[in-house]
Formats: C-alpha cells, structure tokens, sequence
C-alpha cells in the first residue's frame, strides 16, 4: 500500500528551490498542477440538490491519464547526446556539474510508471473511493469495471487507483478488481489516417512553425547559451526544449534540480505555450476529427447509463478507464472543456491565462468523471417537457465540479446531454471517422516537431 513518503511531499509541491513546477505541460506531475485539491468529505459527491430536488449518485465513469512515468527509451538515447554536447561546450562553472552528471533512468525501466504518479494514482483513487463511498461500498468487487490500454503504465495506474479504492471502500468478498485491457476504447486514435495526417499537414502547423521562428523563441536560445558560457551558436531550439523535458523528468523521477536552473520560469512559460500549440491543432480544438474519434468510449460510457435510465439490470455503478493524453484531449473536445479562442502564434501574451493549458488540462493522472444522479419525481423544474428531467449529469475535471459546456442548462439533464451526443452513441464508426481520400504524406515539417512526436511520444 503507498503512502507519500516525506521525499514524496516534496516531490508533490508546485514550486520549490526559486522555481515553479507547473510549467511543463504534459510533463507536469498531477501534485504540481493540482496542489490545491483538498481532501474530501466522505459522500460529498453522493448527493445534489437541484432547485430544492434531492438527487441521489447512480453511477459515475471516470477516464484517467497515466501517472507520472519514467522517460522512454528515445529519450535516454538523447539525453546521452545532449550531455555530451554541452560537456564539450560548457564555459560557465556554475554547470560544472554536467561533467559527471550520471543519468539515473534505466532501460528496464523506460515507459514505466514512477513512484510519483503511483503515489498520484493511489491518492486519486482514494478521494474518489471517499466522494462515493455509499456508491460503491458492500459492492462486490466485479460490480466495478477497470479498463486499460494494454501499455505498462496506464495498467499499473489503474492498480495503484484501485489500490486507493480499496484502502477506503469495504467490498462484499476479498477477490482482487479485475482489470481488463482495451485499447480500442482508451487508444482509438491509433491507426486512424485522418488523424495521423495532422503530422504532415503545414496548415494545421502553420501557428506552431510561426511560434518557433518567433523572437520568443530565439531570445530564449540565446540566453541559455550565454548562461552555459557557449561561445557560440550551438544548441537549437529544439535541444533547449529538450533540456526543459529533462528538467520535469529529472523532477518528477529522482528529484533532483540540476537540469532546472538553465532555464528560467518565464522562459518556462514560453515553452510550454508552444508545447499547447502543437498540442491544440494536433490532437484538440485546431484538429476537425479529435472529438469524433472518441465515439467507442462515449458509446461505452452511455451504455451503463442508457440501462440505469430505461430501467435496465445490467450495468455497473462505478466504471474507470485508463489511458493517455492524446484520450484525455480528444474526449475534453466532446463535452467543450478547455475551448479558447484559438491559440496562435502572435497570442501568447494575450493568452497567459489560457483555458487549454497543457499543465492544467492534461497533466499526468488528469482526469475527468461523468456521474449520473436520479432525482425525486415532480420536484424542481417542471418535467413536463420532450427531455426526460428525472435524470442529471455532472461532471467533474481534475477533481472539481464543472459546468458542461455543450449543455444548454445548468444543471445538465440526460436526457438534453444524450440528444446532444446521440450520433457519437448510436451510430459511432470509427472506420468511417478515420477514413481519408489522401493518404500522401509529405515529411514533418520542422525538427522541433519531429523531436516532439518521435522522442515524447511514447510517454503520452
């Protein structure tokens, strides 16, 4: 069983040493991005009460990224080259230490999750075990459904968030939760053509390429040279990125700050608006398809509830995907989450306080719950209207309750959220959603982006 060990608090904090740990997108611990997330009352979660209406939770899915995970093996190879580099050209004692710096992520352990994001699953599962508790208590423990993709550290945050589960819930027999792989409801994106083409179209890239040949970007270059001691030009935008990644995962792996103090927050902050941008037309709002490819898990996730509704005896109370950032985007771009006005190159100081903020939105162990209430007949607003009231939706994004931004009303009725998804539940074809006329690709469009997608990809 985990509990956060003192070196694991410190880990956790959002800003240490002069420096804050927000900044790193998608690299970003779930503790760092959420560090005000408070412990929950038990039940909080079980009851609303909608216009002097009592409404009682029926069921509740929750889709989860993976915990923070230990680099991939690209990564390694890179950071190998990066150290020799700057070992070579270092003129600024002050980094004298890169010299024998020794990298502490081993092969065996690429992709896999660390004791960061276990400790941020386990945590996670344990709050969310507390808000249900009446939910999901005395239930046998098959009455709860676990899927994953079948990547090692989406199915070893599932079991740390199970492991959470049960060290508040009391289930009815002392099997161990059953976890099932599934990648075509929590990694649908793979093998869709349409999708993949945004790496090689120039268009949907076009804000990012701008960005990158921004002075933003180039002053940056030049700084952390100058503050290595290079005597001249010879890291690329892409290595000082780089060095940024190494610095979160040095943070969130081992702990250690060395990597951190090349690059300074503000500068921080234009990087990781440069990682939203590629992320926002890549695989978010910028991407005409991303909503609709995550149609299989809307049709599952409607299912138990469409059952609960009509009547049915087959569904479960409780059920928890497992899987990546490029699911989360994809099915925040379903319900309107995170919608700014576009981001674009020449926005970034109009755009600090985004929405769509990689760190915020899709951090590790980000997550996003839809709960099912049944109300008390012939209370609150009328039901005599087309859309069935007795039903109502809330969502919660990264533990707090929102608003759903495509429904019309406040509280949501299912009745006006299913009518709203109806296409994606009940004529969902993936095949057809990925389909393209042309399949021509031409070559991706700018290193910085190859770097992206060929050596962080594996960790998304």
């Amino acid at each position: 069983m985990l509990f956060p060990c003192p070196t694991l608090v410190f880990f956790m904090l959002s800003s240490v040493s002069g420096f804050r740990r927000d900044l790193f997108s998608t690299r970003t611990s779930y503790f760092w991005a959420h560090s005000n997330v408070r412990e929950p009352q038990t039940n909080e979660w079980m009851s609303l009460n909608v216009d002097g209406t009592p409404c009682t939770a029926q069921h509740v899915s929750t889709l989860i990224r993976h915990g923070a995970a230990y680099p991939n093996l690209a990564f390694i190879r890179k950071l190998s080259d990066l150290q020799k580099k700057i070992r070579e050209n270092l003129g600024n004692i002050e980094f004298s230490y890169i010299d024998t710096w020794v990298s502490r992520y081993p092969k065996e352990k690429a992709y896999q999750l660390n004791p960061l994001g276990m400790n941020e699953q386990f945590s996670i599962g344990k709050r969310f075990g507390e808000r249900f508790r009446n939910l999901f208590e005395g239930l046998k423990e098959l009455s709860l459904k676990f899927l994953s993709s079948n990547k090692d550290r989406t199915m070893s945050s599932a079991r740390s968030f199970m492991d959470g589960m049960r060290d508040v819930i009391q289930f009815a027999d002392d099997k161990e939760l059953e976890l099932h792989s599934n990648d075509s409801l929590v990694r649908f994106y793979e093998d869709c053509p349409k999708l993949e083409k945004v790496t090689h179209d120039p268009r949907l890239l076009y804000e990012l390429r701008t960005f990158l040949d921004s002075d933003y970007i180039k002053n940056i270059t030049d700084s952390v040279q100058r503050r290595l001691g290079f005597n001249d030009n010879k890291l690329s935008e892409d290595e000082i990125s780089f060095i940024n990644l190494v610095c979160a995962a040095e943070l969130s792996s081992v702990n250690s700050t060395e990597w951190c103090d090349m690059i300074k927050d503000n500068e921080r902050e234009i990087l990781e608006y440069a990682h939203d941008l590629e992320d926002y037309y890549e695989r978010m709002y910028g991407h005409p398809v991303m909503g609709e490819i995550s149609c299989p898990l809307v049709q599952d996730m409607f299912s138990d509830m469409d059952s609960i509704v009509n009547g049915g005896t087959v569904h479960h109370p409780g059920k928890f995907y497992f899987g990546h950032s490029s699911t989360m985007t994809s099915f925040y771009a379903v319900f309107g989450f995170f919608k700014d006005q576009p981001l674009q190159a020449n926005k970034f100081k109009e755009l600090r306080e985004r929405d769509f903020m990689g760190s915020k939105a899709i951090s590790f162990s980000s997550n996003i719950a839809l709960a099912l209430y049944s109300c008390a007949p012939n209370g609150g607003k009328s039901i005599n209207k087309p859309i069935d009231r007795k039903y109502i939706i809330q969502m919660f994004v990264n533990e707090e309750k929102v608003k759903i931004p495509i429904c019309g009303e406040d509280p949501c009725f299912y009745g006006e959220l299913r009518n709203r998804l109806s296409s994606m539940i009940d004529m969902c074809d993936i095949e057809s959603v990925c389909k393209i006329e042309d399949t021509n690709s031409a070559s991706c469009i700018g290193s910085f982006v190859c770097l992206l997608l060929c050596i962080i990809h594996g960790l998304l």
